[in-house]
């Protein structure tokens, strides 16, 4: 099956997502379906991750079913692929918290270690970790001198600018684990104290070896649905899955807090999107008077056009002034005041060049790459 990418799952796709965290009839309905339709052969990368979780929920339910045993399978060896990277990571979690740096795993190590009943229904390609931004530099030496290598274009001194228009770098080591070091939880909050609150509500992680702590379920739950509704080449369909995980483990869900933090964050769009999906497509015990409240609060117009560019390939553009009010957008989020010479350096960032001055061969590139897809 041939998936184009995006964010919102096909047919097929919610079939495995319903095979996978439902029960009963529909469950096994959905399963039967999606095997008929796609079958293990043929599935996306995307589906694929899935597949842990399709083979624990089918074995819960005592589906005896050929496919049952592969499934399994590919439990242990997402299982043992995780160890083997929280092994690695571990030696640097310990030196951090030595330096007296606090640690948070994000996203899927946080997933993985705090929310699922087993490492193994979460399959990582990646371990992100997030410090507090005022000790990211010296944390970041720590592991460049640990022998983990920056896999991106980045300042020699990570500058104050870089780390207010950017949230992550990514790394890997000799052996080819990656690490996605943060200094931001979210990519479109990168103020100086934009994660002071997220820091002061989190929780202490329970785990051998170095002291962390995962984001309250409040603001896990905002990361997931506001990283997983974006544009991504592989459809990310498991933040569906994380989403559900968390509001199924989390009975105490602060929801006046996840409105709060969506509202000052900005990130009403894709948090309405995601919280009608799920209590539409998947049942998820989301109260209307929170689907109402989302609703009812006002959306600008450069918060419509930062939404729309999430949604689409870097390769697609709507009309050149929206994508420029959608790029300036996201530049007010990290500049309370806003001047030329502050925006060409964050376009530097943006655009991932070294000097100002290339940003103007940058800008003929997408100019032509615009011209010739308004021509095709």
């Amino acid at each position: 099956m041939t998936v184009r990418g995006g964010c919102w799952p096909t047919g097929e796709q919610e079939l495995l997502l319903k095979a996978a965290l439902l029960n009963g009839p529909e469950s096994l309905d959905a399963f039967a379906q999606w095997e008929r339709a796609v079958g293990f052969d043929h599935m996306d990368e995307g589906s694929y991750r899935m597949l842990p979780l399709l083979g624990h929920n089918l074995r819960a339910q005592g589906v005896d079913h050929p496919m049952v045993g592969r499934l399994k399978g590919i439990h242990r060896r997402s299982w043992y692929q995780n160890q083997m990277l929280f092994r690695e990571i571990e030696p640097f979690l310990q030196q951090l918290h030595a330096a007296g740096i606090p640690v948070m795993p994000l996203k899927g190590a946080a997933m993985a270690m705090h929310y699922y009943e087993d490492a193994g229904l979460r399959p990582m390609r990646d371990f992100d970790l997030l410090v507090p931004e005022p000790q990211a530099v010296r944390a970041l030496q720590l592991l460049v001198d640990g022998g983990w290598r920056i896999g991106t274009a980045w300042p020699g001194k990570l500058a104050e600018s870089f780390r207010r228009f950017r949230h992550a770098l990514a790394m890997d080591n000799p052996t080819g684990r990656e690490l996605d070091f943060h200094w931001h939880v979210l990519f479109t909050c990168c103020r100086p104290g934009a994660d002071d609150d997220f820091w002061a509500a989190s929780v202490p992680l329970e785990r051998e070896g170095a002291p962390l702590r995962v984001l309250a379920a409040a603001d896990q739950f905002l990361h997931v649905c506001a990283h997983g509704v974006t544009w991504n080449d592989v459809v990310p369909i498991r933040w569906i899955a994380d989403a559900l995980t968390i509001l199924r483990r989390s009975p105490d869900f602060d929801w006046h807090r996840l409105m709060r933090q969506t509202e000052r964050r900005r990130l009403l769009l894709p948090m309405r999107d995601a919280l009608r999906y799920l209590a539409s497509h998947l049942a998820a015990p989301i109260p209307e008077t929170v689907l109402h409240s989302l609703d009812s609060l006002p959306v600008t117009k450069a918060e419509r056009a930062e939404y729309q560019r999430t949604l689409q390939p870097a390769t697609e553009f709507q009309t050149p002034l929206d994508t420029w009010r959608a790029v300036y957008h996201r530049y007010r989020r990290s500049a309370p005041r806003p001047n030329p010479m502050d925006f060409a350096t964050f376009l530097t960032y943006y655009w991932e060049v070294d000097h100002h001055w290339q940003l103007v061969g940058r800008v003929g590139r997408w100019g032509r790459t615009r011209i010739r897809h308004l021509l095709e």
